[in-house]
């Protein structure tokens, strides 16, 4: 997967997220030209500041001894995947906790047609969210 892989994220995809960063930043991908400066040159000064913390917890640790030093991404676009994977499964982990919230005022108010709908998105996410983790899982066996 490229990053031209962006172009294909719909605008509903990309209003779910719940990182207002994150989410910014893939709504203004195109009209950048997908140019990470550009995307950049978008945000606002406490925005970059904080992509600029991001950026550097993911492109350095410190080593045994202390030390400073920089992660080597040998595939940008695999880690893109993956990040982006474990984003797409935290957001099928959130609908889950709400539904079964829902769920449980549902069956509370004893509302048996509000009761099994809910039961059914809860069984349709959580497809979904297995799906996403085999395909991860498939996707890391390729990668390593």
């Amino acid at each position: 997967m490229r990053f031209g892989s962006w172009q294909k994220r719909t605008k509903e995809e990309i209003e779910k997220l719940s990182d207002s960063l994150l989410s910014l930043m893939l709504y203004r991908a195109k009209d950048s030209g997908y140019n990470f400066d550009n995307i950049v040159s978008f945000l606002k000064e406490e925005e970059k500041m904080r992509l600029d913390n991001l950026y550097f917890k993911k492109k350095y640790r410190l080593d045994i001894n202390n030390n400073l030093s920089e992660i080597e991404i040998a595939d940008p676009a695999a880690e893109f995947l993956k990040v982006f994977l474990e984003i797409k499964k935290e957001l099928k982990k959130g609908e889950l906790l709400r539904i079964e919230k829902d769920l449980k005022r549902a069956e509370e108010k004893k509302d048996t047609e509000a009761s099994g709908f809910l039961k059914n998105q809860f069984m349709v996410i959580s497809k979904e969210l297995f799906e996403l983790e085999k395909w991860d899982s498939e996707a890391n066996r390729r990668i390593f």
